[in-house]
């Protein structure tokens, strides 16, 4: 990947890893089914499809709005205003014990979320040092048994299929 600005290049790997969060995040209804957690505060993530392919199809018209953003904070509220919740939130979600024999861990998600919290928190102070080093290692984080990258590829191709 060359060289990147905060505002566009950077932007856009931001919104993906904050769509991919968002997108795991629907599994929260295993926590609510099993009453680890009150339902009402995630209704709207429980209302996204359970087929992972049709929830990543819902939240395009998210990432794409967010992709428009001006800033990596206006960005993550396009997600909030219609989700809910927020990063921070979804932290807290993730880090709940009763994950643990869930497929989405709680270690990875909760790795994962304050990754891209500090992503997102790196950009709106424009650190251009912190920036390219945080995006490379969520990248590099691993998502059940792939990568991130990897996992937004796959997640990705399911919109080709529809596209044709």
């Amino acid at each position: 990947m060359g060289v990147m600005s905060v505002n566009e290049d950077y932007l856009s790997a931001f919104v993906d890893y904050v769509t991919l969060t968002y997108h795991e995040a629907r599994n929260v209804r295993h926590l609510i089914k099993d009453g680890h957690i009150d339902p009402g505060r995630y209704e709207r993530l429980v209302n996204l499809p359970r087929n992972r392919e049709d929830a990543w199809r819902a939240l395009q018209a998210f990432r794409s709005a967010a992709r428009k953003a001006s800033s990596a904070r206006s960005a993550e509220a396009v997600f909030e205003e219609r989700l809910g919740v927020g990063l921070e939130d979804l932290k807290v979600l993730f880090e709940n014990q009763n994950w643990k024999h869930s497929r989405w861990a709680a270690t990875a998600g909760a790795c994962i979320t304050r990754g891209v919290i500090n992503l997102r928190d790196a950009m709106d102070r424009q650190d251009m040092k912190a920036v390219p080093e945080l995006v490379g290692t969520i990248r590099c984080m691993r998502h059940n048994t792939d990568g991130i990258d990897s996992k937004l590829c796959d997640l990705d191709r399911c919109l080709d299929r529809t596209a044709s």
